[in-house]
């Protein structure tokens, strides 16, 4: 037996309605179980002034703040404000996440760090512009590519 094009969309919308519905519990329960807020995921003491901290990113949390594991709990996972606020959190997180960070905390509280041994700018670079793979974006994201490559 064939279907004509209109049934076969009919089938095609119920069965993605059907999907929803099946999903939807279930996304709702992950995200009811997901932290409050992404500072909860960094859940180790701010570092004082003068302190290095030193260990893989696992969370960028914004273009100014990751977090650095010292340890396997999540309890060890320190957060750092950076020196840098003019980042993109792609641009951070491209350059540095799954990467080892050394961060020294400066008098303000915030971190001066480096990425696998490179100052944090020079990881910039390296990494590339963000949106350069995103045609969408067109001229309008030179001044943020601008920004995102920028040395301090």
């Amino acid at each position: 037996m064939s279907l004509s094009p209109d049934r076969k969309a009919g089938l095609g919308a119920a069965a993605l309605a059907s999907l929803v519905l099946q999903i939807a519990p279930a996304a709702a329960l992950a995200a009811s179980a997901a932290p409050a807020d992404a500072a909860s995921i960094c859940q180790g003491a701010q570092p004082r002034p003068g302190a290095a901290v030193h260990g893989p990113v696992l969370h960028v949390e914004s273009g100014s703040r990751l977090c650095i594991a010292t340890g396997a709990s999540p309890s060890t996972w320190v957060p750092i404000d950076l020196k840098r606020r003019d980042l993109t959190q792609a641009a951070l997180m491209t350059a540095s996440f799954g990467k080892t960070a050394t961060c020294v905390i400066g008098p303000d509280g915030a971190g001066d760090c480096t990425i696998e041994g490179r100052p944090l700018a020079q990881a910039l670079r390296r990494s590339g512009p963000v949106l350069a793979a995103c045609p969408a974006a067109g001229p309008a994201a030179a001044p943020l590519l601008r920004l995102a490559t920028s040395q301090p």
